[in-house]
């Protein structure tokens, strides 16, 4: 409305007398018609009202345009295919025939959504919600999955409350391990946790069971599954988690803020953004329980060699034995690098929400590798399919968004009309340091100097977030640290300590530091290898706040690790 009237006051006042001359006198017998006070007749009023008409609808283009021209690129969303990706991403690697119990929103609506909708894995996998379950009304809801889920109570309640059937003879609710324990025969794809659970702190769940990553879901395992002579982690666990990793890596080419645009479309207040902190969540997840069971299998040891005096047959049978510990001890070192490659991922693409628990897990992997003698004076081991696949997926990612700056450079008259630098690449260290150099370089001809630099690159990182006081294993990798430069610094081999000598030598000697310190931290020094529940650094209102996960000393030469909880939205 105040457009509009200072539109006319705008041809009334000043362009009408410049179009028109003066005013001739209304009819006697019709009314003049008046408009703040302004006489309007015969032809004067009719330019007047073309005159309005044309500024008001200029003027209203003009705003129109405005608001189109600065907010286009925020509002358009036709490449927005983010959640797409992420129902793909979560529900294409399980198996036929699993239950997947989810307990947030943004898995659920896009999990449910394409399966419904879209008919994503329609009767292949059973999804359900698991916070809808803790409302007594769940009661009536069961029938809707009659023959397919098995319901041992009326809802999902608390281990050992009034309310619990199997601790209170009035209970009805089932508690999660039942639930569980009554579904593995149904599912035998098995049955995984979307999310963290309603209720934590449950002791009969915890003794019969664990939650072990599997792509972007936990899987409910029997704990009688996860013994060490069962061979769980080799024979099932490491190539289902492996398969599963490369669905989600298929399924999300992209995740959010990986182009430019991103940054200013996708910020930490929109659900889009979560799909990439989750990706990344996972990926160290994964790295940390691959590092985890790496370092609780029985490390390998060599054979003595054979008495000179023996036959030939011996000598030759003692060959065998050793080309066999061989096998095994480079198959150890090529889980400890794979691992070490997942948190090395996290940290090039996503260096501010790198956890400082994946840090520290990439140092003591590190460390590992250096103190395995078995690769001495040999070459690194051979790049395995999933590092690979691994390195061609951050590649694509790295390149894409090269591709997005220079059409978004082209669009603005830079390198495309012949003439401007190459946009600078948004991840240029997409694929550092995810492998060994396969090559000896003439600054590194020793691959396992390569594993020293990192296991310093990585503590000392470690050692620089100021969350990193709190850590229970703070002290012991701050004088493992110190000790290692300290051994480096002193060994003449070293050279120069200001980074002015030759690299390898620096390297041999942060090598031998490394292999020292090793043995002492062994089953000692605290991996917090698998944080869930801390909140998503910068996110807003997405995830419930909660305190990292202390590590638990554990024996055996097995170095403790504390489990982590990613929090529910």
């Amino acid at each position: 409305v105040g457009l509009h009237f200072a539109a006319d006051l705008l041809a009334a006042k000043v362009l009408a007398p410049l179009l028109v001359g003066p005013k001739e006198a209304p009819p006697a017998d019709r009314k003049a018609r008046s408009y703040g006070g302004h006489a309007q007749g015969g032809g004067g009023g009719r330019v007047q009202g073309r005159i309005r008409l044309a500024i008001t609808g200029l003027t209203a283009a003009s705003l129109v345009l405005a608001q189109l021209w600065g907010a286009f690129e925020m509002s358009d969303q036709s490449s927005n295919h983010f959640f797409t990706g992420y129902a793909k991403a979560v529900l294409e690697p399980l198996p036929n025939k699993s239950l997947l119990l989810i307990n947030y929103d943004q898995q659920w609506t896009s999990a449910r959504y394409h399966q419904v909708c879209e008919g994503l894995r329609e009767g292949e996998v059973t999804i359900l919600n698991l916070a809808m379950m803790t409302f007594g009304w769940w009661e009536h809801k069961r029938a809707l999955y009659q023959g397919v889920v098995s319901w041992p109570g009326t809802h999902y309640v608390r281990e050992q409350t009034a309310a619990h059937r199997g601790s209170h003879p009035n209970g009805t609710g089932f508690s999660f391990g039942d639930l569980v324990g009554a579904n593995l025969a149904k599912f035998p794809g098995g049955i995984y946790l979307g999310g963290s659970l309603s209720f934590t702190g449950e002791p009969g769940w915890a003794q019969a069971f664990e939650l072990v990553p599997y792509g972007l879901a936990s899987r409910a395992v029997p704990r009688v599954q996860l013994a060490s002579n069962s061979g769980f982690f080799a024979k099932s666990w490491e190539p289902a988690a492996g398969r599963m990793m490369d669905a989600v890596l298929r399924a999300l080419p992209l995740v959010p803020f990986s182009l430019p645009v991103h940054e200013r479309q996708f910020g930490p207040e929109t659900w889009e953004w979560t799909v990439g902190r989750e990706f990344f969540d996972h990926a160290t997840e994964h790295g940390a329980y691959l590092l985890e069971q790496t370092l609780a299998t029985p490390e390998p040891r060599e054979p003595p060699p054979p008495p000179a005096d023996k036959p030939g047959q011996q000598k030759a049978d003692h060959a065998r034995v050793v080309a066999a510990f061989r096998k095994e001890a480079g198959r150890r070192v090529g889980r400890l690098l794979t691992a070490a490659a997942w948190l090395e991922l996290a940290w090039n693409l996503d260096p501010s929400g790198c956890k400082t628990a994946s840090l520290k897990n990439l140092g003591l992997a590190y460390m590992h590798v250096v103190r395995d003698r078995s690769s001495a004076g040999q070459g690194p081991p051979e790049m395995p399919p999933a590092v690979a696949r691994l390195a061609a997926w951050a590649e694509h990612l790295d390149q894409t968004t090269r591709d997005a700056g220079l059409q978004q450079q082209r669009g603005s008259g830079g390198a495309g009309g012949g003439g401007g630098e190459t946009p600078p690449r948004a991840f240029p260290n997409a694929t550092r340091n995810l492998w060994p150099p396969q090559k000896e370089g003439a600054g590194d001809p020793d691959w396992r100097s390569w594993a020293s630099g990192r296991f310093t690159a990585a503590w000392g990182a470690f050692l620089a977030r100021p969350d990193a006081a709190s850590d229970p294993g703070h002290a012991q990798i701050r004088a493992i640290y110190d000790t290692v430069l300290r051994t480096a610094n002193s060994n003449p081999a070293s050279g120069p300590t200001r980074g002015d000598g030759p690299p390898q030598a620096a390297g041999a000697a942060r090598n031998t530091a490394a292999r020292a310190a090793a043995p002492a931290a062994a089953g000692q020094e605290p991996p917090e290898s698998r944080r869930r529940g801390g909140r998503v650094p910068g996110a807003k209102k997405r995830r419930k706040k909660r305190d990292p996960a202390s590590a638990a000393e554990a024996g055996g030469g097995k170095p403790p690790h504390g489990r982590p909880e990613r929090g529910k939205r």
